[in-house]
């Protein structure tokens, strides 16, 4: 259902450097955005979602599949910011 394969190389990169992560979660992906709310020259979407079950999904999903590739107590240490 996600392909995690740039996020799988941009985190495998990091922490080969001994980078801690800092995941932000606050940009809204346009799949899911309720509204065309942007900020930034780069159009960051900023609305909420417009279904919160399947942003739920999304982060589960995501957070999980960090676990199983990086283990709990790594994913644990890290910063997240929602």
């Amino acid at each position: 259902m996600y392909n995690w394969q740039y996020i799988d190389k941009l985190y495998d990169f990091l922490l080969s450097i001994k980078v801690k992560p800092f995941v932000e979660l606050s940009f809204m992906p346009s799949a899911l955005r309720s509204t065309d709310q942007t900020v930034f020259w780069w159009k960051a979407n900023v609305s909420p979602p417009k279904s919160y079950p399947k942003w739920e999904a999304l982060i589960t999903a995501l957070v999980r599949h960090w676990e199983q590739r990086y283990g709990r107590a790594e994913v644990a240490s890290w910063y997240f910011e929602v």
